[in-house]
């Protein structure tokens, strides 16, 4: 684990991943825990941790899949290990606001479901475009994008801000996929009905985006993505 996992990570969260990836040892199967979350803000909240091979459609499927599972992200935080191992942690509520709770069924079924639509990478194509109708909330405000880069560090940060909605995070990491982006980190919050995202993301080459007609029409297919309906 690099130093950004600690540093976004509670003592006890670590305590916890840290005895399932000892029983989980060398296994290249993702490793999939669901529990209720103690992080302040989030009071009946349940945690997702997803700990897996890095590949630059894991999030899209994982966030496909939460959706398709009848769940509703409040928290996400993503990065990926100096080792090429995506951590994933959401924080998550059923789809009608409802706590999860201490539920054996519900949570196996949720560690089940993960954990089967990740076992097989090549059908995530699939899942990433499976749709789950759901009613959708009224837009009180259009999506708002911005790109700029770090001065700091060798990425490419896309803030939104915008309605929070069914299937959101899947849409938007489509949207990377289709212009071959690397997520290299995220912070995904939700604050009521609006979420406000940053994603930290590099070209196929590890590199941030310097060409501002890409960067142009990156941000206007992320707008039209995020603008349209679910049917």
């Amino acid at each position: 684990m690099d130093d950004d996992y600690f540093l976004r990570h509670s003592v006890g969260d670590i305590t916890w991943h840290s005895a399932a990836l000892v029983q989980h040892g060398n296994s290249h199967e993702p490793l999939v825990l669901v529990r209720e979350t103690s992080q302040r803000g989030f009071d009946g909240g349940s945690q997702v941790f997803v700990y897996a091979p890095s590949r630059s459609d894991l999030f899209a499927a994982t966030a496909a899949t939460l959706d398709q599972l009848n769940l509703s992200i409040l928290e996400a935080r993503i990065m990926t290990s100096s080792a090429q191992v995506a951590i994933e942690s959401y924080i998550v509520l059923e789809a009608d606001g409802e706590r999860i709770g201490d539920n054996p069924e519900r949570i196996q079924a949720i560690r089940q479901g993960l954990s089967n639509a990740l076992h097989n990478p090549d059908k995530f194509p699939e899942i990433i475009q499976r749709r789950v109708p759901r009613r959708l909330k009224h837009f009180s405000f259009s999506p708002q994008v911005n790109i700029n880069n770090d001065a700091q560090r060798a990425y490419t940060v896309v803030e939104v801000v915008a309605p929070d909605r069914p299937g959101l995070l899947a849409r938007i990491a489509q949207v990377f996929l289709e212009f071959h982006l690397s997520l290299v980190s995220a912070k995904i919050i939700t604050q009521g009905e609006r979420i406000e995202d940053v994603f930290f993301l590099t070209d196929n080459n590890g590199q941030p985006l310097t060409d501002p007609q890409l960067c142009g029409r990156l941000k206007e297919a992320l707008i039209a993505q995020l603008a349209t309906s679910i049917s």
